[in-house]
C-alpha cells in the first residue's frame, strides 16, 4: 500500500464559529414583509450609545439608538408615517451625533440627536443649488462640524456650527452669488482646517480659521484659471497630505503645514508628468496610507509628512502584479486592509508601515479563493470584519493586530460599527432578514436584546430533506399554501414551484433521491395528486406523468430507491420506473385484505433489491422481493405458511443483513433476520415457546440492531442483537420503553425512563456502556416527551434534541455522548414557554429544525455544525466508473479532529499499480470533464501516488491541535488512470468532504 503524508495546518484555516442571537427585530410587518429585516446601516457610537438607521417596516426609515439592552433600544424620534427619512453622513462631536437627512416634512437638513426624542431635532433646513448639493462632507475639526450647504441664496458654500441653531452660519460665500464653491471635505492643521475649493474653474486648496476674514486661498498650486484640484486631505501631525495636479508632476503627493511657505510637493512617487493614481488615503497612528500605481503594480505606500519617510510599504503581489489594498482602515497605529498577493486571493492584512510589520492575517478562503473582508471596524483592542464563506454567506470576524477568526456565519452583512469592545452589524441570518446584531465575539457576551415582532402563525414546515448542500422543505406562506421551498446553502428561502396556483396547497411529500433529481408527490388542481421531480431549480421542477389522467389521483406512496429503480405503491399495485415515462410501469397487483386493506408496506432496499411486505391471498402478508421486473417481483418467503399472515414490518438494514419482526403461530411475534434468501431468513426466538418478546423501534447499528423487546412483565427494554438468540442481550434492566433511537458516531441515543422520569440516554452497545446522559429536569418528573428526537450533528457523537429543564420549556440541548457533555445549547423562546425544536435535518455543514421562539410562529431555523465543533465526512458527488465496473471509492481513515495524528484518505477499487492523482480544495464547483464530473474547478493541492497490487492508495494527514483549524474544510477526489475509463483513460472516484471537530 502506498501511502502520502503532508500537514493539515498547510492546506487548511478556519475557526469555530461561536453562536450569535438576534438583538432586534426592528420590522415589526407580518411574516413576509418580515423576512425582509429592517437594513439597519450607517452605525455610529457616541457617548456610549449606537446609532443606527433601521426601517419598521410601518413607518419606513427611522433612527434608532441602543446602549445594549432591551430598554436602552428605541427610536430616538419618530418620523411621520411615509415621511421618507434618508438620514446619513454621521459624525460624532462631544458626545452629541449630527447627520444630514432628506424628508418630506423636512426636506433638506441638518439634524443632532443625543439620543432621546428632545434631543433629537433639526439644526438647520438647507436649499440645493442649481448645481451642488444642500449639504455634505460633515467633519469634525478643531471642536467644531464643518459642511458645505446652500441655504438657496449663495450657492454651495462653507459652513461651521458649534451644535446649535444660532451657531450654524456660512463662513464665507467663496464664490459669489448664486454659483457654488463645492468646498471639500475639511481637515485639520495647526488650529485651521484647510478644504478645496473653486472660484470659476480654478480649484485650489484654501484654509479657514471660522471666520470670513480668516478664510482664504492659501495656495495657487496651478496658477490661471486651471487649478490643482487637491484631493484626498489627510490629518497627519503637524500638517495635511494630499494630492494635487500639475503638468509637469502629474497628480501626486503634497504636504502643507497651513501656510502658504508650508505647503509644497512631498514626494514625486512616479518622476515626470505621468501621475500614480494616489488613492484611499487613510491616516493611522502618525502615518498616512494610500494606493499608488507604479512600476510595482498598484501597492500600499505611507508617508509621515516627510519625503523621506513616504514610499512603498511592501511590494504584497511581488513584481508588476497589482495586489490592489481596499478597505482602508485605522486600528490604533496600525493599518487594517484587503489585499490580494497573487497566491492566497484577497484576505484580511494589517501594516505598521514597515515591510516587517506587513502581513497577511489570515487566509479565511484557504488557498487561492478569496475572502474579500469587508467593514473593517476598530472595537478597542480588537476589531471587527465580515469575510465571504463557502456557501456564499458572509461570516461576521474578529480580529486583532496577530490574526482574524471568525464569529457567526450569516447570509449576508451589510455593515459593522464598533460599539466599545463590541461591534453591532448589519446582518442577514437567512430567517429575519437584515436586521441589527450584537456582538463581543464569544458566546456567554451576546445575548439578544430585542425583538419587536410577535407573529405566532409561522409557516410550520415540513418535509425537511436535502439536495446536495441545498434543503427543501414544504412551508406553508400563509398566500401560496404549503408548496415546495429551496434554501441555497447558507442563502434565503425561496419558492420553487407553485404547483397549486394560489391558496390551495399541493402538499408536497415523500421526497427520495434518484439518478440526480428529488422525486416527490404533489397534487395540482388539473392533474390530482402524481408524481414530480426537481433539481432544484424552479424550472426543473416539473410533472414528471399524470399516470391516472384528469384530475383524478394517482394517490401514490411510499417512494423508495432499490435495484437501480424507483418503486412506489399505487393503491395495491407495486410499482418501478427507470426515471423515464416509457420505463414506468405496475409491476403487480396485491390484495386488498378487507376490513383492514394492506397495502404493499415497508419499502426497503436491500441486497440489491427491493424487500417490502404484500398480500397475495394465498400466503398472506409476507415477505417480498423485487428487482424492478414483473418476472422478478416474486415472494421470499412464506413465514408463516399458508393463508395467515405473519405480518413483517419495522425493516432495518445492517450491513448484509435485513431486520424486522413477525409474527408466527410457534414463535410468537419476534425480531427476524434475513440475508435475502429464503434459507437465511430465519427468526430470532427470544422469549421460546410461543411467548413474544414484541420487538420495536428496531434500529441499524454498526454490528447488528438495537431494538425494544418485552421479556418480562409489560416494559419494553433496550437490547440489541447481532442476528442470533445468544447474540442478542439486555442492555439496561433500568431503561424503560426506550424511544427515539438514533445512532451517531457509532453510539446510540435515545430516551428511557427511570426513577428521573424521561431522560436522555446513550449506549455503546454494551451493558457498561448504557447510561443515562443527565437528569435535565431534577425529580422524577422527566425532561422528553416520547416523541421527542434526536438529531445527528456531523460525522461523529454529537447530537441535539429538545429537553425541559423545568425553566425554560423545551430547548433546544446537545450532547457529545458524555454527562459533561450534555448541556444547553440555545434558549429560543422566553421564559417557561419553550421553543419546541423537532425535524432535525442535516444538510451539507448546516443542522435544519424547526422551532417557535413565541415571537415568528414555527418557523426553520439554522445551526451552523463548524459552531459545535463536530467533524464531519460526507460524500459531495459520485464518481464515474470504468467500462463493466464499479467507480473507485473514497473513504476517509476515521475522523478529522484536532491532535489527530494519523487521519488520511483511502481509495479502494483502482486498477493495480496505477497512477491515483489526488486533488484538493475548499469550494465545491461541479465541472464536466470528459463525462465525468470533477466536484471542485480549483484544485490548490494534487499530490500524485501510485495503487498497489490490490488497487488501494492511501494518503495520510496529521492534523495538528490547534483550535484555529476548528471547522476548517478540505474536499478531496481521486483522478485514477484506467483504460478502460469513461474519458478513455480514466475514472474519477467519489468526492469527500471533510470539516474538522474536536
Amino acid at each position: 500500500m502506498h501511502a502520502r503524508c503532508l500537514s493539515w495546518s498547510c492546506l487548511l484555516f478556519a475557526a469555530a464559529l461561536p453562536a450569535q442571537v438576534l438583538v432586534a427585530d426592528v420590522n415589526t410587518q407580518p411574516p413576509l414583509a418580515d423576512a425582509i429585516g429592517s437594513g439597519p446601516g450607517s452605525f455610529v457610537t457616541a457617548a456610549g450609545l449606537c446609532y443606527f438607521v433601521a426601517g419598521d417596516g410601518v413607518r419606513g426609515n427611522q433612527l434608532w439608538v441602543s446602549d445594549g439592552t432591551p430598554a436602552g433600544t428605541h427610536v430616538t424620534r419618530m418620523m411621520p408615517r411615509d415621511d421618507l427619512f434618508q438620514p446619513q453622513g454621521f459624525v460624532e462631536l462631544a458626545g452629541v451625533v449630527y447627520f444630514t437627512a432628506y424628508s418630506l416634512s423636512e426636506q433638506y437638513a441638518l439634524w443632532r440627536s443625543d439620543g432621546t426624542a428632545a434631543g433629537t431635532y433639526v439644526l438647520r433646513n438647507f436649499t440645493p443649488p442649481s448645481f451642488g448639493f444642500a449639504v455634505r462632507h460633515l467633519t469634525v475639526a478643531n471642536g467644531s462640524l464643518w459642511f458645505s450647504a446652500s441655504d438657496g441664496v449663495h450657492g454651495e458654500e462653507l459652513w461651521r456650527s458649534d451644535g446649535t441653531s444660532a451657531g450654524t452660519t456660512m463662513v464665507l460665500d467663496i464664490d459669489v452669488g448664486f454659483t457654488s464653491s463645492l468646498p471639500g471635505p475639511c481637515a485639520a492643521a495647526n488650529g485651521i482646517v484647510l478644504f478645496t475649493a473653486t472660484i470659476g474653474a480654478d480649484r485650489e486648496l484654501w484654509r479657514s480659521d471660522g471666520t470670513a476674514a480668516g478664510t482664504f486661498r492659501l495656495v495657487d498650486i496651478v496658477p490661471g484659471p486651471g487649478g490643482s484640484y487637491p484631493q484626498y486631505l489627510t490629518a497627519l501631525p503637524g500638517g495635511v497630505v494630499f494630492t494635487a495636479f500639475t503638468a509637469a508632476l502629474g497628480n501626486e503627493l503634497w504636504w502643507s503645514d497651513g501656510t502658504a511657505a508650508g505647503t509644497q510637493l512631498l514626494f514625486d512617487v512616479v518622476p515626470g508628468a505621468n501621475s500614480a493614481s494616489l488613492q484611499k488615503f487613510v491616516a493611522a497612528g502618525p502615518r498616512a496610507y494610500f494606493t499608488a500605481a507604479t512600476a510595482t503594480g498598484t501597492e500600499l505606500w505611507s508617508t509621515d509628512g516627510t519625503a523621506a519617510g513616504t514610499g512603498l510599504v511592501l511590494d504584497i503581489a511581488v513584481g508588476a502584479a497589482s495586489s490592489s489594498p481596499e478597505q482602508l482602515t485605522a486600528f490604533g497605529n496600525l493599518l487594517l486592509f484587503s489585499s490580494d498577493d497573487g497566491s492566497n486571493g484577497r484576505e484580511p492584512w494589517r501594516s505598521d508601515g514597515t515591510p516587517a510589520g506587513t502581513w497577511m492575517l489570515a487566509d479565511l478562503a484557504v488557498g487561492a479563493a478569496s475572502s474579500t473582508p469587508l467593514h473593517f471596524a476598530s472595537a478597542g483592542a480588537a476589531f471587527y470584519c465580515d469575510a465571504a464563506t463557502a456557501a456564499g454567506g458572509r461570516t461576521l470576524c474578529l480580529g486583532n493586530g496577530a490574526g482574524v477568526v471568525g464569529v457567526r456565519s450569516f447570509v449576508r452583512i451589510e455593515g459593522i460599527g464598533a460599539f466599545g469592545a463590541q461591534a453591532f452589524c448589519c446582518a442577514d441570518d437567512g430567517v429575519l432578514g437584515l436586521e441589527p446584531w450584537l456582538t463581543d465575539g464569544t458566546f456567554a457576551g451576546t445575548s439578544l436584546l430585542l425583538d419587536i415582532q410577535y407573529t405566532a402563525r409561522g409557516s410550520s414546515p415540513t418535509g425537511l430533506t436535502a439536495l446536495g448542500d441545498d434543503l427543501l422543505y414544504t412551508p406553508d406562506d400563509g398566500l401560496l399554501g404549503r408548496e415546495l421551498w429551496r434554501v441555497p446553502a447558507g442563502g434565503q428561502p425561496t419558492l420553487l414551484a407553485d404547483v397549486s396556483p394560489g391558496a390551495p396547497s399541493s402538499n408536497p411529500a415523500g421526497f427520495v433521491d434518484y439518478r440526480g433529481r428529488r422525486w416527490f408527490t404533489a397534487s395540482d388542481p388539473v392533474h390530482g395528486t402524481e408524481l414530480w421531480s426537481t433539481d432544484g431549480t424552479a424550472a426543473g421542477t416539473q410533472l414528471f406523468a399524470d399516470l391516472t389522467p384528469g384530475l383524478v389521483s394517482t394517490s401514490m406512496a411510499m417512494l423508495t430507491v432499490a435495484a437501480d429503480r424507483l418503486f412506489f405503491v399505487v393503491g395495491a399495485t407495486l410499482w418501478a420506473s427507470d426515471g423515464t415515462v416509457a420505463g414506468t410501469a405496475p409491476l403487480r397487483t396485491f390484495f386488498l385484505r378487507q376490513p383492514f386493506p394492506t397495502l404493499p408496506s415497508s419499502l426497503t432496499a436491500f441486497a440489491g433489491k427491493l424487500v417490502f411486505a404484500a398480500d397475495d391471498v394465498s400466503t398472506g402478508v409476507e415477505l417480498w422481493q423485487s428487482d424492478g421486473t414483473v418476472a422478478g417481483t416474486t415472494l421470499l418467503r412464506d413465514l408463516r405458511p399458508g393463508a395467515g399472515s405473519s405480518g413483517p414490518d419495522r425493516f432495518a438494514v445492517a450491513g448484509n443483513q435485513l431486520f424486522f419482526r413477525a409474527n408466527h403461530d410457534l414463535y410468537g411475534f419476534e425480531p427476524w433476520v434475513s440475508d435475502g434468501t429464503p434459507a437465511g431468513t430465519t427468526v430470532i426466538d427470544v422469549v421460546p415457546g410461543g411467548g413474544s418478546s414484541f420487538p420495536d423501534h428496531i434500529t441499524a447499528a454498526s454490528s447488528g440492531v438495537l431494538l425494544s423487546l418485552i421479556t418480562g412483565g409489560s416494559i419494553p427494554r433496550l437490547w440489541r442483537s447481532d442476528g442470533t438468540v445468544a447474540g442478542t442481550v439486555l442492555l439496561s434492566a433500568v431503561a424503560a420503553e426506550p424511544r427515539s433511537l438514533t445512532v451517531a458516531g457509532g453510539r446510540l441515543f435515545f430516551s428511557a425512563s427511570d426513577t428521573a422520569g424521561r431522560e436522555p440516554w446513550t449506549s455503546d452497545g454494551t451493558v457498561a456502556g448504557t447510561f443515562r446522559l443527565a437528569d435535565v429536569q431534577p425529580g422524577a418528573t422527566g425532561s422528553m416527551a416520547p416523541t421527542n428526537g434526536f438529531g445527528v450533528a456531523g460525522s461523529g457523537t454529537t447530537v441535539v434534541f429538545g429537553a425541559d429543564d423545568g425553566v425554560r420549556g423545551v430547548e433546544l440541548w446537545v450532547s457529545d455522548g458524555t454527562t459533561n457533555g450534555t448541556t444547553l445549547l440555545a434558549e429560543l423562546a422566553p421564559d417557561i414557554i419553550g421553543s419546541n425544536p423537532s425535524g432535525y435535518t442535516r444538510v451539507g455543514t448546516d443542522l435544519y429544525f424547526v422551532a417557535d421562539d413565541y415571537q415568528h410562529g414555527p418557523e426553520l431555523w439554522r445551526l451552523p455544525l463548524a459552531q459545535l465543533q463536530v467533524p464531519l465526512v460526507d460524500t459531495i458527488a459520485a464518481g464515474c466508473a470504468p467500462v463493466g465496473g464499479q467507480a473507485p471509492q473514497l473513504a476517509a481513515l476515521g475522523l478529522p479532529v484536532l491532535g489527530k495524528p494519523a487521519f488520511g484518505l483511502r481509495v479502494e477499487g483502482a486498477p493495480s499499480s496505477t497512477l491515483v492523482v489526488t486533488a484538493f480544495d475548499t469550494t465545491p464547483l461541479p465541472v464536466a470533464f470528459a463525462g465525468c464530473t470533477l466536484a471542485f474547478a480549483n484544485p490548490f493541492l494534487i499530490l500524485v501516488d501510485v495503487s498497489d497490487a490490490a488497487g488501494v492508495q492511501t494518503t495520510s494527514f496529521g492534523i495538528p491541535a490547534a483550535t484555529s483549524l476548528l471547522g476548517a474544510i478540505l474536499l478531496a477526489q481521486d483522478l485514477v488512470v484506467d483504460a478502460n475509463g469513461p474519458g478513455g483513460w480514466f475514472t474519477l472516484s467519489n468526492a469527500l468532504r471533510t470539516m474538522i471537530g474536536r
